[in-house]
């Protein structure tokens, strides 16, 4: 039945048109689990021989989202085993992470930080790489709320580095950063 309601979120997305809620969409691999906004994303993790920890995929930049596609990678010999927890509300997944997964969540997100996923990880003492990589039949889709489902593509920030620096992502791929608000004396203190 899961697997039913998947597969027709997915053949809605398919059939709708592209430019839906989340145009400015990233994603990347944190290793705190209790970032907030990009900026406090832990990319890199030193873990002891046989520790386990944790890999979260996070998508930001987003205003009404409801699903996503993409697949992972791990460094071989990395770790000795993975387990991947959808953390959306509601979640129904689609999928293995390796190969290609869809997560979508039965409700409507607004926040602008999102924790979608879990991987769990066993140091073997071999560093590697976490990564976010390209589904192999939806690559980079964001699925937002409005009915009929809209689409956009996210890009990837940040990979996650285990016992070494993170691998960054695409190019042209930085956080977006709100404006705040700043008075005419404040902008001149910077200067003084």
């Amino acid at each position: 039945m899961r697997t039913a309601l998947v597969i027709i979120v997915v053949a809605a997305c398919s059939i709708s048109a592209v430019a839906g809620d989340n145009p400015d969409c990233q994603v990347c691999i944190d290793f705190s689990g209790t970032a907030t906004s990009w900026s406090d994303v832990q990319s890199r993790i030193d873990p002891d021989l046989y520790e386990v920890f944790d890999a979260y995929v996070c998508v930001y930049g987003i205003n009404a989202f409801a699903g996503i596609c993409f697949a992972g990678y791990i460094t071989p010999g990395m770790s000795a085993t993975t387990a991947l927890t959808c953390l959306l509300p509601g979640c129904l997944t689609m999928g293995t992470w390796d190969e290609g997964i869809v997560l979508t969540s039965g409700d409507c997100h607004t926040e602008r930080f999102l924790y979608v996923a879990k991987l769990s990880l066993v140091y073997l003492d071999t560093p590697g790489d976490v990564m976010i990589l390209d589904h192999p039949e939806w690559p980079r889709w964001t699925m937002d709320c409005p009915s009929p489902v809209e689409l956009d593509y996210y890009c990837v920030w940040m990979h996650g580095g285990v016992g070494k620096d993170a691998l960054e992502g695409d190019e042209e791929c930085f956080p977006v950063v709100p404006v705040e608000d700043a008075t005419w004396g404040s902008v001149k203190a910077l200067y003084r």
